[in-house]
């Protein structure tokens, strides 16, 4: 359709010459639509991160304090 348009509107332009500016038009459409994706991609990534570097933390913060916990344990034992 838009080589349609394009050869309309310049008679002098061949028709290989109208599909290829409607194919390099069409491109960048699309890739001007591609733009929000990937910004929401890399959105999306940014708090995957997070949210793994979160949860290793608490997984390290849980072993700490179940570690010193047990060691409070056996020496209450060792106390009695």
């Amino acid at each position: 359709m838009l080589a349609a348009i394009i050869a309309m509107l310049s008679p002098e332009i061949t028709p290989q010459e109208a599909d290829a500016s409607a194919a390099v038009v069409v491109s960048v459409i699309i890739m001007i639509a591609l733009l929000p994706l990937l910004s929401g991609l890399k959105d999306t990534g940014f708090e995957l991160y997070a949210i793994r570097r979160e949860e290793t933390s608490e997984k390290y913060a849980l072993a700490n304090s179940s570690s010193s916990n047990a060691f409070n344990d056996s020496s209450t034992v060792m106390m009695v």
